[in-house]
Order: C-alpha cells, then structure tokens, then sequence
C-alpha cells in the first residue's frame, strides 16, 4: 500500500510486487505486504476506504472478483461511482457509527437465462481510531470474496431473496430504510413508484419524507416517531397522507421497526414498509356513512314510531272519551256536539294511517294513479268549499283565482292532486294566525303543440303564516320531517304530508316546491303538465242527477258482512237512516243462496268472510247463467290499494267503498248503480 506521494522514497513502478494498489511512491509495509499474501491465498478481495468512500488501497483480486479496470486506476476514485452493486452511501453511515456489516449477498451481471453470473459474499467494518494507512485517513475496510456454499444452496437463497421482493413488490409495499443519525433514507423503486417519482428522481433524506406528507399529518406522525425513538422498542405505526408527483394525495400505511443500534443502545436504523391504502381509506368512509345513515335512519324510525303512537293515541283517546261521556249525557244538543267531536276524531286518526299507507305503498312500487276527465273549474270549487269555512273559523281571509280556461277538460287523478292542494291549504291554515290564505291556478295552453298536446297547470297556495328558514325549507318534503320537532310543535301531523306529496308530484311528472322567508309567510307549489280530455271523456253530471230521482225505500240491498258491529252499522245507516230494504247474510255463499230465492237490486259484498270469501262469490255469481248474475255490487273492503280495487273490478264488482265507510258516500253509490241499471 502507499501513503500520500514523497519523491525521495518512491520505488520503481517495476520492482512492486502484485497486492495491494498503493499510492504512488508509498513504500510498502512489511505487515501489508503479509497481509497481501494471506488475502491473496484466500482468495478475498479487499479495499480501504476513507469517510467519503474514496479508495485508499485495493488488491489485485478487488478488482478481479468485481470486473473492475486496473487497480491502480482505482485509487482516489469513489467507490459510488465505480461499483454501485453494493455498499449505499447510508451503509457508511453504519460503520462510522461503530456497526459492521457481515456476509451481505451481491450478486453480479445476470446471463442469458437471467441467473447471475457471480455471487458474492461481502462485509465491512471500520479500521481502529489509531491506525493510518500509508498516511491517508483510512476509515473503512471492505473485503469480497468468492460465495463458498454449494451451488445449489447459492440458487435457494438467491430463490429465497427473489421470493421475498416479489411479495414485497406484490403486496405493493414500498421499502424505506432510515438512518436516524444521519437522517439519510433508502427510498425502493416501489415506494417512490407509489407517488409517481422515479426511485432517485427525489433525494433520499428524511426531507423528503417530511416534504410529501400532508401537514396536519406531519404533526401527529412526527411526535409518533419522536415517542418511538425514545422508548426504541416494538413497532412503529401510522396512518398519514402523502402527496403525489401530480399533487393529489394518497393514505399510507406505514410500519416500522428498528434492526441496529448505537454503541449506546438508541436507534440506528429503522427500517420499513409503506403501503397504499387509500382504497382501504375510501371503503371504510363508505361503511362509516352508511353505518351513519343507518343510525339516522334508526333514530328517524324510532321518532317516527313516537310521533306515530301519539297521533294514533290522540284521536283515540277523543274518540273513547266521547263515547263514554255519551252514555250519560241527557241534552240531545250536547250529545250531538260529542258526536261531532268523535267524528272529527276519527276522520283524524284515519288521515294518519292513510298516511302511513301512501308511504309504504309508495316504497313498495304498488301505487298507481288513475286519470279521469277532471274540469278545472270543478276542481277549484272543491277544494275551495272544503276549506272555506276552515278558514273563517279563524278568522282568515280566502281567496281563489283561476288564470286562464277554467272551463278546461283534463286527464288527472283528482283523488291524489285534491290530496296535494288539501294538504297545502290545511298547512296554510293550520299556519297562519291572522291574514289570508290564497289558492291560484295558472293555465298555460301554450305549453304544448295543438289540441293533443299537454297543458301545463301551475297550482299554488300562498299563507301570511310564519315563514321558514332556508335550512327548514330544504327538508320540508322529506319524510318524516317536521319545522317545530317532534315534541314542541303547536299542531299535529306525521310529518308524512309533504313526502307524499312531492311523490305524487313526481308520478304525475311534476314537481313540488316552496317559496318563503321567515316572519313574511310562505307559498308553496305543484306544477305538472296533463293531457287534454278526449270529447267522449267529458264529464258529465247525468248519472248523479237522475240518481237523486231515485227512491231508497224501493231499492233492496243484499249485503253480506260476518262482523257483528258492521252488521249493526248497516241496519242503523241504510235501513235507519236512508230507509233501505236490506237483508244481512254472514258470508258469500249464503248470499249466493239469497240470489236464488229472492230478487235484489244491489249486493254489498264485504272481501274477507269465513266459508267463502267476497271475491269468490263475485265470481261465482257473475257466472251463473240466471238474471240475479248482473245484479250491481259494491265491494265493502279496507283493502283499498289500487291493485286490489283492480282485482275486485276484474272479478265483476261494479265499485268499491273503502273501511272506515263514508256512509253518503255509499248512498251515493247505490243510488248511482240503480239508476244506470234502470236507465
């Protein structure tokens, strides 16, 4: 080996002898040149290094085992440069230190096969502190040295390092070995892959690292690290962002351990993995939502089942107090009164579980409209009688106004788009404390081309009432939802109203929305366009006036119901009250057999009786070849959804009166059958 150059002593170039490169003009050492021989007969390569990793000295066999130029052209060069298989810049860090590095695998230039064409073995260790070489700064030794194992167990180990990668890079885990020292840190191609740089595209430092992650992560993660540090035992673990080369941001995963230690026991090296999981990140937010959701809904349910015990409780509570109050009281005026009260009780709790049926029969896909001619005029004179006098009860004004052809013919349901305007007047009035209540309906003609096209008709109802806030405004039409909440609130309702009727909005291809601003009122809107009436599809009043021709006491009624109460309802209402001749029977096939001894001119047939059931009497009876089988009939049902009000017309029944009965309502419609039957 050779020191730094002195002239006075420099051996001829000739006379120095295979080992060890040195500086020229460097005498060499006994003991170095001993050492030469011994590494020599073992075949080891060696090399000296200073604290940059320059070379200092290197042997003939360094540079035979490595495929490296002349020695001596090694020297003063970096190491870095020269040989990049092994020995990182962060494993100096190591040595200086104190630590060494013992029996590494490097393995050199692969073939045609993609198997390497040398395997070594390597290690490396600092020189004492009191040693020079040649009187340069000698920091380091490394020495290499043919792999002496068998070759098959060099090919599994070499299997074994492959394996390893391929799951590190399968699992998409990015490697990072980190200096604490020194703060140098080894980055994998995977790992700088995983923010869209290339492996030495950025530097490898804790810089980086500190760099690309999200700052309000930074601050926890890094106290993290700091309390790791500082008990050195176990696992680091964290979750933070990073940002990526085109400055999105990523979740990551990171684990960490320490595998090397300073000669005073704190971490050296603390080496780890970084995983993407921002998939992982994003599913979890899903089930976090929809675990919310679920919550929300869970608490709506149990508000709605609370509200829906009060408003059923209420109008029960009116009607059984009436009931027994009626029992003893005398003065005929007064038990009319209770009457009234009980009535209106009852036509409330009815409201409610109507309410409760729209819904689910919304939310099962099972209801349907149905459009019958409907005149404008008509329509507007309904809504307005019914909800006059409500109006002036409080002492309200009310005021109607149709713009445009009042006189138009129109397909609507006006069951379902009377609902929608009912419950906006009944909002309107419930209220408002002083001023007016306005219905207004708009026509335009216009919006369709010719007499086949559709009209649009913007219905709207405006209040001097309270007002909403825009965050009240914005849940009115959802289910459940009610502006005062659920305990508070100064008047009843599910708060199903206006669900429904944004629902019924939309099945008619309309919209519904509200105008309003708190303290100034509100108005509130259902806009939808509809076909015109065909001329044979006009509405006509011939068969209700030529039913109040017809007599009630020359009609007999054949009714078959198997409930004793409703049984008595009959006799009270029809026979009682209207002056019917009826006869009661308990099930379908005693009616069947009252068709054939006696003549009747309607039949109310009930759905669900014992023995035989309403729809299969219907059709038993619509078959028989006699007279009796065209005799009206009317369904007494409480399945009144459309598609069962459907079946029972298709079995042969004539119409339908729904449970609890509207007993007008039903006089109406026998009167109308046996008019048309007898026209």
């Amino acid at each position: 080996m050779k020191s730094d150059p002195k002239p006075s002593s420099a051996p001829d170039a000739a006379t120095r002898k295979p080992g060890f490169a040195q500086a020229v003009d460097a005498p060499p050492a006994p003991s170095v040149a001993f050492g030469d021989l011994v590494l020599e007969a073992m075949g080891v390569g060696a090399a000296v290094l200073d604290s940059q990793g320059f070379y200092v000295a290197v042997n003939s066999l360094w540079s035979a085992l490595l495929n490296l130029r002349d020695t001596d052209d090694l020297i003063g060069q970096s190491h870095f440069t020269i040989c990049k298989n092994f020995l990182r810049k962060s494993d100096l860090n190591t040595l200086t230190n104190g630590g060494s590095l013992r029996d590494q695998i490097v393995d050199l230039a692969t073939n045609d096969e993609g198997t390497p064409d040398r395997v070594l073995r390597w290690s490396a260790a600092p020189v004492g502190e009191t040693e020079t070489y040649y009187e340069k700064d000698a920091c380091f030794i490394v020495i290499v040295r043919p792999f002496d194992r068998p070759e098959e167990e060099t090919k599994r180990l070499l299997r074994e390092r492959d394996q390893l990668r391929f799951a590190v890079d399968g699992a998409d885990y990015g490697l990072w070995d980190w200096n604490v020292v020194t703060g140098e840190v080894y980055f994998s191609r995977q790992y700088m892959k995983m923010l869209g740089y290339e492996q030495f595209e950025l530097p490898h430092s804790y810089d980086t690292w500190t760099t690309f992650c999200k700052p309000e992560d930074f601050i926890d993660y890094q106290q993290g690290v700091e309390d790791y540090i500082a008990v050195g035992d176990g696992f680091l673990e964290d979750e933070f962002q990073m940002r990526c080369k085109d400055g999105s941001f990523i979740w990551i995963l990171s684990r960490g351990k320490v595998v090397s230690r300073t000669p005073d026991g704190s971490p050296l090296r603390i080496v780890g993995t970084h995983q993407d999981i921002s998939n992982l990140k994003a599913r979890e937010e899903q089930l976090v939502k929809a675990r919310d959701e679920a919550h929300k809904a869970n608490r709506a349910k149990s508000d709605f089942l609370a509200l829906i015990s009060h408003e059923v409780r209420t109008p029960l509570n009116g009607i059984t107090s009436v009931l027994q109050l009626l029992g003893d009281e005398a003065d005929a005026e007064e038990r009319k009164r209770l009457a009234q009260l009980a009535l209106n009780s009852s036509d409330q709790l009815l409201t409610v579980l109507s309410d409760v049926l729209d819904v689910s029969k919304m939310e099962a896909g099972r209801f349907d409209l149905s459009p019958r001619p409907v005149k404008i005029a008509d329509l507007v004179e309904e809504l307005s009688q019914t909800h006059k006098n409500a109006t002036e009860a409080k002492g309200l004004g009310f005021s109607r106004k149709v713009i445009g052809d009042s006189e138009l013919t129109l397909m609507m349901d006006p069951v379902r788009v009377t609902q929608i305007l009912n419950n906006y007047l009944s909002n309107a009035t419930k209220f408002t404390d002083t001023g007016e209540v306005a219905l207004l309906v708009e026509i335009d003609e216009s919006y369709g081309s010719g007499d086949k096209g559709k009209v649009f008709v913007s219905f709207s109802v405006k209040d001097d009432g309270l007002g909403l806030a825009p965050s009240e405004r914005g849940k009115l039409f959802q289910p459940f939802y009610q502006a005062e909440g659920t305990r508070s609130r100064s008047s009843e309702g599910t708060g199903l109203g206006l669900s429904i009727c944004k629902n019924l909005a939309t099945m008619m291809g309309g919209k519904v929305w509200c105008a309003s601003k708190k303290g100034f009122g509100s108005t509130f809107y259902f806009e939808a366009a509809f076909e015109r009436a065909a001329a044979g599809d006009a509405v006509s009043s011939k068969a209700d006036a030529t039913a109040d021709d017809v007599t009630s006491s020359d009609i007999r009624v054949l009714a078959a119901e198997d409930n004793p109460v409703n049984q008595m309802m009959l006799r009270k209402f029809l026979i009682d009250r209207y002056g019917y001749q009826v006869t009661i029977v308990s099930d379908g096939k005693q009616a069947i057999d009252q068709l054939s001894k006696n003549s009747f001119d309607v039949i109310l047939m009930d759905i669900h009786m014992p023995e035989m059931d309403g729809v299969t009497a219907a059709r038993k009876i619509r078959k028989s070849s006699h007279d009796w089988g065209s005799t009206p009939m009317i369904a007494l049902t409480a399945d009144a959804a459309d598609t069962h009000v459907k079946e029972y017309l298709d079995v042969g029944m004539d119409d339908c009166a729904a449970k609890p009965i509207d007993w007008p309502s039903l006089d109406q419609k026998i009167k109308s059958l046996c008019a048309d039957r007898s026209a």
